[in-house]
């Protein structure tokens, strides 16, 4: 049997519907829900509205039309789609409250996660190592993210693309991501990939078993069996193989690590702590830090990394390579992908966090991330802003606070803060400003 045979011929075997991969995993994990005042706060939708989206729809199938989608695609996907409310309502809420990363990862990192990752490892070793073979992620990695994205399949999203997309195109904050992935998700129909009642995904028009968007689809997805089309939804062939190519595309370094924890000397300057500062390991070297199991870093000029410290100078620290930044590109969270990361080391039984987390303190809420950014101002440690978004800004006007108080200025903004900046800021008998901040 040749090569091409015995690859059609396993994926043909591993062709699966999300059904049972959903039943399968039903006692492991619980699909999302929405609590009773988010439901009772979705829009209806008015005479006016329908009209409106309508006009709007006619003049975008204008616009795609020009761009040489047929009317039959056209037809197939537009004709019958109407503003989802509850899509309307999931673009415009935001979450008064986000986790600490220690509680992601607690999630993403579950035992029941682990073990079923580990049995499927095992289950799709052959595929797998085929796909490693044509693209060089190794299996672990690829099964990290299709547990992190969608339980491994079991939870896809219920929407149909082309409809969420149409509402987010219609009109919002993000318009110009509606049509941009509704054109590309006309594209794909018209390509033969996939029919339009069959193209579901998340609200934010996120697809199949890894959750790519369409524009991501288009460029990265691989027809792995070359039956003449690529599924990501029930064909795992083509769900791996679109995985590592976008991985591959995206800077992955075959044969390396994507990171070690790390021990940061005392003294360190907690701003060098940053994905985005890359040094040489002989520079890392030289300023006394150390992997986590005591063993030094090799002082190489020849190969970079970053330093990332997630909860500040009281939790882990890592030093990240190349493949971090792979990960990163399949979504932009320094959580998501250390916690890719770390699954993926579990399902081979690696090393686990050496380090406590600081479960003492506290996440900051919105409101009070827009008060902690207030008050830093206010203090004369300007965050360039009050927006409720703790990045480079505030962490600069926070590191700054800190080395005026001889704190160690690690930038990394908790609740136990948050009351000493209030201190500092308001007699305790004084109504706390911020409360009428607008968002």
């Amino acid at each position: 049997m040749n090569a091409f045979k015995t690859r059609a011929h396993l994926v043909h075997m591993l062709k699966i519907t999300a059904l049972p991969i959903a039943i399968a995993l039903a006692g492991l994990t619980a699909a999302p829900t929405q609590s009773l005042a988010q439901t009772q706060s979705q829009p209806s939708l008015t005479e006016a509205d329908q009209a409106e989206f309508a006009a709007w729809l006619k003049d975008f199938r204008k616009q795609a039309r020009a761009t040489g989608i047929s009317k039959k695609t056209l037809d197939s996907a537009l004709s019958d789609i109407h503003p989802n409310p509850k899509v309307i309502h999931l673009n415009n809420f935001q979450p008064e409250h986000s986790k600490p990363v220690w509680e992601y990862l607690d999630g993403a990192i579950s035992d029941a996660r682990v073990t079923k990752g580990k049995a499927l490892l095992a289950e799709h070793h052959a595929l797998l190592s085929e796909v490693e073979k044509e693209y060089g992620v190794p299996p672990r990695y690829l099964v990290a993210i299709w547990g992190m994205e969608t339980s491994f399949g079991a939870f896809t999203g219920g929407f149909n693309a082309i409809e969420a997309l149409a509402t987010l195109g219609y009109k919002g904050k993000r318009a110009d991501f509606g049509r941009t992935q509704l054109m590309a998700a006309l594209q794909i129909v018209e390509n033969g990939d996939k029919s339009a009642p069959e193209m579901t995904g998340s609200w934010a028009g996120a697809m199949g078993q890894t959750q790519f968007i369409p524009t991501t689809f288009i460029t990265y997805a691989v027809d792995y069996d070359r039956d003449g089309h690529r599924d990501i939804w029930t064909n795992l062939g083509d769900v791996f193989a679109s995985t590592a190519n976008y991985l591959e595309k995206s800077g992955w370094e075959q044969d390396r690590s994507w990171g070690r924890e790390v021990t940061l000397p005392k003294g360190f300057d907690y701003a060098l702590a940053d994905r985005n500062k890359v040094k040489t390991l002989a520079e890392w070297s030289a300023q006394g830090i150390n992997f986590a199991n005591g063993s030094e870093i090799p002082a190489l000029e020849d190969r970079t990394a970053a330093v990332i410290a997630p909860a500040g100078h009281q939790g882990p620290a890592f030093m990240i390579f190349g493949n971090f930044r792979a990960i990163l590109r399949y979504n932009n969270s320094t959580s998501y992908a250390l916690a890719v990361s770390l699954l993926a080391d579990q399902l081979i039984d690696g090393e686990k966090i050496a380090a406590t987390w600081p479960r003492h303190e506290r996440a900051l809420s919105r409101q009070e991330r827009l008060e902690f950014q207030q008050r830093l101002t206010e203090l004369g440690f300007d965050t360039k802003g009050i927006d409720g978004i703790l990045g480079a800004n505030t962490q600069a006007a926070l590191r700054a606070y800190q080395r005026a108080n001889n704190k160690i200025p690690d930038g990394f903004a908790t609740g136990s803060l948050l009351e000493e900046i209030r201190a500092l800021t308001l007699p305790a008998d004084q109504p706390l400003p911020g409360g009428d901040v607008q968002e």
